[in-house]
């Protein structure tokens, strides 16, 4: 072949092939790495794709980015040593074909394995398809141990017609469980009435018996309004008897949301050194609050009241106490959207119950710029809305996460669009730094990714290996993507889609006016500043201002940030944004319904920005290639040093991927972007 003029001969070419690790646990991903080498590099950068094979199987395809480099992650290599190949062709610059092969090695993670999520036996023939919020509790009798599952009283499968109240289930390993039953024959009587039902459920012992606390989404008192509830029984399998009248009664929300009631929902109890017990409740609309409870269980005290966590961002707290510290558990954004459920689970801790509650940087639960360390966050697998959180420790001292997650094959009930289902799932929980970590930060597992049977009986022994997760990290910048804004004018990188925005470049900054234009709806009114995106794997990162005002509500939604464009209809989006009386982070993914009556778009939250005027964030996405599909994770910063990994989208944004500058959704704000920096990914 020939390559330009002048007669050339292609110039030679080979490949090395590395694998990071090169040895790991089933399920986590190993990263396959060809490198070109040849005279041609540096003078002409390389097309084409390269191949992975293992030697039982062809993995896939991966594009060689312009530093000659094709990177391929895997997540179903088989356990054993395996064979590993690469080939490349494509570009008529480099001669023909070439190839290289390594050894892998996967482990088993143990003799004895489970996959998530849970088996949630009713009949022997017939599977419950969810266990919404789920609570656990151990009763040990005469050394054996019988574990307790207490789940939302969602219908149990399709076509179940039962009235459910609390649905109990029972298991000795903790991960085949057995339908019991109802924990109440009915509701009580202050909230017996139309949409009423039990949420939430938070299991107990003291004062010689068992109390279940619960969530009424809907009652007769003041409002119709949300409260808490609680039974009480001799057993954990119940039934339980409703106490007369509520432990938390419904409020007006104070400090946001037009005056309306309080969500008054998800409790959860915790009891201190000195015998002293307190409750916690609370969600988007008001936030999340906790009171002293009195001595019998059965009432709180309003003027104990504190505010611990932030309206518009967090709901389904739940305690755990660890080293002296009480930790606060609580999920954000939307439980039930489906396939595009963005759930997932942060911490902030504190010295006694009543707060505050701070997070790995300082930054207050309750703050302005709402503070939250990622602890539990979807990975890519098929786990989407991880999140509804408790924790408990296992026979032989680690501890678990038992929450609810949404299978990506099958969001909803079968036959019944629109109502997710949320099965169980249990996942080891790591300490690292003395904060909270599914799985060491690899987080939610599934069948692909068994994990070691946790010790569910007296003297089982520890099977769980701590393995810590490696975020992203940048390789070796693309000069001709990125950009310092210091010209004044702009590079000829790149160009505006659908209309120019009135912006200026000035002192390195490249300022834009938000416009009341939603890229949900209205994609093809924004203006967008992009530039096509590089083949393979890369990192985007920029720096974003935005002059949102410095206290209160009134600017919902004007955001700006970074938004990866496959067309008018796929995308996704990380964004500065305002909301009620918060200033956050979030990370959007937008497509074309998958299906008639699924959703288009949903959201996850990442860590807080920086909180003075005007509120700054550092925002990364990087697109990897996993399995052969399109991973887009987020990243985000308040200092541009200390980086937090929020979610992981998967997508279908394709090869004319244009990485895009935007600022939208409320006109009357400027957005201030300080560089574009594009990367490969080491």
């Amino acid at each position: 072949m020939v390559s330009g003029g002048g007669g050339q001969t292609p110039a030679p070419t080979s490949i090395s092939l590395t694998a990071f690790p090169g040895t790991a646990l089933q399920g986590q991903p190993v990263e396959l790495r060809a490198t070109l080498t040849g005279n041609a590099l540096g003078t002409s950068p390389p097309s084409g794709r390269v191949t992975f094979h293992s030697a039982q199987a062809a993995l896939g395809t991966a594009a060689v980015d312009p530093s000659g480099v094709a990177e391929f992650r895997s997540t179903l290599l088989p356990v054993g040593s395996d064979a590993i190949s690469a080939s490349y062709g494509g570009d008529p610059s480099y001669a023909g074909s070439a190839s290289a092969t390594l050894q892998v090695t996967i482990n088993k993670a143990s003799t004895s394995t489970y996959s998530n999520p849970l088996s949630l036996d009713v009949s022997g023939t017939q599977q419950a398809v969810s266990c919404a919020d789920p609570a656990i509790y151990k009763q040990q009798l005469n050394g054996v141990d019988t574990w307790y599952l207490y789940c939302t009283s969602d219908a149990l499968y399709t076509g179940d017609t039962t009235p459910h109240f609390i649905n109990v289930f029972y298991s000795a390993d903790l991960v085949n469980w057995t339908y019991s039953g109802n924990a109440f024959v009915g509701l009580p009587p202050w909230a017996n009435t139309a949409g009423a039902a039990l949420w939430a459920p938070a299991i107990k012992y003291f004062n010689g018996q068992y109390y279940l606390y619960f969530t009424t989404p809907v009652t007769t008192l003041a409002g119709q309004g949300a409260a808490i509830g609680v039974g009480v029984s001799a057993s954990p399998a119940g039934p339980f008897v409703h106490q007369p009248g509520p432990v938390v009664e419904p409020e007006r929300a104070t400090n946001c949301c037009g005056g309306a009631y309080r969500s008054t929902l998800d409790p959860d109890v915790i009891t201190d050194a000195s015998g002293q017990s307190y409750i916690l409740f609370g969600s988007f609309t008001g936030g999340i609050y906790v009171r002293r409870l009195s001595a019998d269980g059965f009432t709180s005290d309003i003027a104990s009241e504190q505010l611990i966590a932030a309206d518009s961002r967090y709901e389904g707290g739940n305690w755990w106490f660890h080293a002296g510290y009480y930790y606060l558990l609580a999920s954000s954004t939307n439980c039930c959207s489906g396939p595009l459920t963005g759930y997932g689970v942060f911490a902030g801790r504190a010295t006694t119950p009543l707060g505050p509650y701070l997070d790995a940087q300082g930054i207050s639960m309750t703050a302005l710029n709402v503070g939250g360390t990622p602890v539990l966050r979807m990975n890519g697998n098929s786990v989407l809305g991880p999140g509804g959180n408790v924790m408990f420790t296992d026979e032989a001292g680690q501890d678990y996460m038992l929450y609810h997650g949404i299978k990506r094959s099958s969001p909803y009930y079968p036959g019944q669009v629109g109502y997710t289902a949320r099965p169980g799932y249990i996942d080891a929980v790591d300490w690292v730094n003395e904060w909270p970590e599914a799985r060491g930060g690899f987080g939610p597992s599934d069948q692909d990714a068994p994990q070691p049977l946790p010790a569910a009986q007296p003297g089982s022994a520890a099977s769980y290996v701590t393995s810590l997760a490696n975020p992203e990290v940048a390789r070796s910048p693309i000069a001709t993507m990125s950009d310092e804004f210091s010209s004044p004018v702009l590079s000829s990188q790149w160009s505006f889609l659908h209309e120019s925005p009135s912006y200026t470049l000035m002192s390195g900054t490249y300022s834009v006016p938000t416009v009341s234009i939603d890229s949900i709806g209205g994609m093809a009114s924004l203006p967008l500043l992009a530039e096509s995106a590089p083949p393979g794997d890369f990192i985007v990162e920029t720096k974003v201002q935005l002059n949102l005002p410095s206290a209160g509500a009134g600017a919902d939604y004007a955001q700006a940030g970074l938004l990866l464009y496959g067309d008018d209809y796929n995308y996704v989006r990380l964004d500065l944004y305002s909301k009620s009386d918060t200033r956050q982070i979030e990370f959007v993914k937008q497509e074309t319904a998958e299906a008639a009556g699924y959703p288009t778009w949903g959201e996850t939250s990442l860590g807080p920005p920086d909180g003075t005027t005007p509120f700054t964030a550092w925002l990364r996405v990087t697109k990897t290639n996993v399995n052969g599909e399109e991973h887009y994770t987020a990243y985000s910063s308040q200092d541009g040093s200390n980086w937090f990994q929020g979610g992981t989208w998967v997508h279908s944004l394709g090869a004319s991927l244009k990485i895009c500058l935007y600022a939208g959704n409320r006109g009357g704000y400027v957005a201030n972007f300080d560089y574009v920096h594009v990367s490969t990914i080491q």
